[in-house]
């Protein structure tokens, strides 16, 4: 069993420089779990971080109100962890800005504050992954961070700089985003070419009407409220769709090369 956190900043004062680290604790031989609950709750207080995860994952058979707790306390130390790490950074640009961890709505200006960070550093590889870990799944559907769509429409801002421009790259996972924000990310990214949306409760129908030529790869992976895919006049070359049957419509996309769809292909 494996736990992946992220979030480490590698690189030269000034240069591009990638943010991500993925963590993984081998919870293999768990003798902790067999410890009282009170006991546990205590010695998670006083680890650092990255153990306190890893012990924690251990500790399977505590009571929700005791997991609860230990993700809460994981939460807050990751978001102090990524603050430190971004007020840290100097360079005036990154390649990659990656956040994997759990978190939720809770968190919304914390997750709001890193978009703006990497988007005023001109981002090209851009991953939101807020998955909830197999076993610990109960997040409400109210509860999903919800992509700033707000945030967008401040490139019009001459005062801000958030630069759209440079982004290759987009995936969201676990993140609530409609298919209004996404045919406007398409319209304001031009070097866009990779999209990937994942769990995302908002999205119901997705238009992408080109030209956008830099375009080439979807994925959409179980978005469960989604009903209907439209793509014209795209330079698409990969679509991938895993879920529900949903209404497809594909005009003039001649260098579709490769297509697969799959998952819960039936109504029921």
């Amino acid at each position: 069993m494996h736990f992946i956190g992220s979030f480490s900043d590698y690189g030269s004062e000034g240069g591009a420089v990638l943010f991500f680290v993925d963590l993984q604790f081998d919870c293999s031989a768990d003798r902790i779990s067999q410890l009282p609950d009170d006991i546990l709750l205590f010695i998670l207080s006083l680890l650092p971080f990255k153990e306190a995860i890893a012990t924690s994952i251990l500790s399977l058979e505590s009571t929700k109100e005791d997991h609860k707790i230990v993700l809460d306390n994981e939460r807050r130390n990751y978001v102090r962890w990524v603050d430190h790490v971004i007020a840290s950074h100097k360079g005036s640009s990154i390649e990659e800005f990656r956040v994997f961890f759990n978190l939720d709505k809770a968190y919304e200006k914390s997750i709001d504050g890193w978009l703006r960070f990497a988007l005023s550093r001109k981002v090209q590889k851009l991953e939101l992954n807020l998955t909830e870990a197999a076993f610990t799944r109960s997040r409400k559907d109210h509860e999903f961070y919800t992509f700033p769509y707000t945030l967008m429409f401040a490139v019009s801002d001459s005062s801000i700089d958030f630069n759209f421009k440079y982004l290759k790259k987009l995936s969201l996972n676990c993140v609530n985003v409609n298919g209004e924000a996404l045919e406007f990310l398409l319209r304001q990214c031009p070097l866009l070419e990779h999209l990937s949306v994942s769990r995302s409760l908002d999205l119901t129908a997705l238009k992408i009407i080109g030209p956008f030529p830099s375009f080439k790869r979807l994925e959409i992976i179980p978005c469960h409220n989604l009903n209907s895919v439209e793509i014209r006049d795209a330079n698409l070359v990969h679509l991938t769709y895993r879920g529900y049957k949903i209404q497809f419509l594909l005009e003039n996309v001649p260098m579709l090369v490769e297509m697969f769809i799959g998952g819960m292909i039936t109504n029921e």
